[in-house]
C-alpha cells in the first residue's frame, strides 16, 4: 500500500512539473542551433570482458520547439588495436531552469557504427560493423548567451559483427558501454 501511494505520489508530482514547462524560459527565441564536441571516458562490457577507452565526438542539432533538439552526432574512437566510428540521429530534451543559464538535458540515440579492429599479434584486420542505441542526461551551464560547457553519463549498446579474413561475418554480439563525458556546447 505505502509503495503504490509513494508511487502515485511520485507521478503526480512528475506530472504536475511537466505540466508547468511551458512558462520556463527559453534561453532566447532567436537560437535554433547548437552545435557541439565532447570528450568520452567509456567503460565496455563485451564478452565477459571489460574495458576502458577514450571517444571524440560531434554533435550538432536543431531545436524545433524552445526544449526539444532533433540533431545528429559523429563519434571517433582510436585505440592501439581498433579504430570505430559512429554516425546517429539524436533527439534531446532541454529543461532550462528559470534563470536559463542552467539546463537538465536527457536524450536517445540511435544509429550506425563501423570500424576496423587490429590484431598486435598476427597483424590481421577485420571490419566491424553494428547497430548502435542509447542514451545521455547531463547538467548544461551557460557562460554566456552562445556558450556553454555540459557535463553527462550515458549509456550505449553495440549489436556489433565483424568480417574475418575469409570474407565472412562473425555471430553478431551484444556490447554494452556506459560512461562520463564533458562537452562544449555553441548556441546559434
Amino acid at each position: 500500500m505505502i509503495k503504490t501511494l509513494l508511487s502515485f505520489s511520485f507521478a503526480l508530482l512528475t506530472f504536475s512539473s511537466f505540466a508547468q514547462n511551458d512558462e520556463t524560459p527559453a534561453p532566447d527565441s532567436s537560437i535554433h542551433w547548437l552545435v557541439g564536441a565532447d570528450v568520452q571516458l567509456t567503460g565496455e562490457i563485451a564478452i565477459d570482458q571489460f574495458t576502458y577507452y577514450g571517444h571524440v565526438g560531434l554533435n550538432s542539432g536543431y531545436f524545433i520547439s524552445k526544449n526539444f533538439l532533433l540533431g545528429a552526432e559523429g563519434v571517433i574512437s582510436i585505440s592501439p588495436s581498433s579504430r570505430y566510428y559512429e554516425a546517429v540521429p539524436i533527439a534531446r530534451y532541454y529543461y532550462f531552469f528559470e534563470d536559463s543559464h542552467h539546463a537538465l538535458y536527457g536524450g536517445f540515440r540511435g544509429g550506425y557504427g563501423w570500424g576496423v579492429d587490429y590484431s598486435l599479434f598476427t597483424n590481421d584486420t577485420k571490419g566491424r560493423y553494428a547497430w548502435v542505441w542509447g542514451a545521455r542526461t547531463g547538467y548544461l551551464s551557460r557562460f554566456n548567451k552562445h556558450v556553454a560547457l555540459d557535463i553527462f553519463a550515458f549509456y550505449n549498446e553495440r549489436y556489433s559483427s565483424s568480417q574475418r579474413q575469409d570474407g565472412q561475418f562473425t555471430e553478431p554480439s551484444m556490447t554494452a558501454a556506459f560512461g562520463i563525458g564533458l562537452g562544449f556546447q555553441v548556441f546559434l
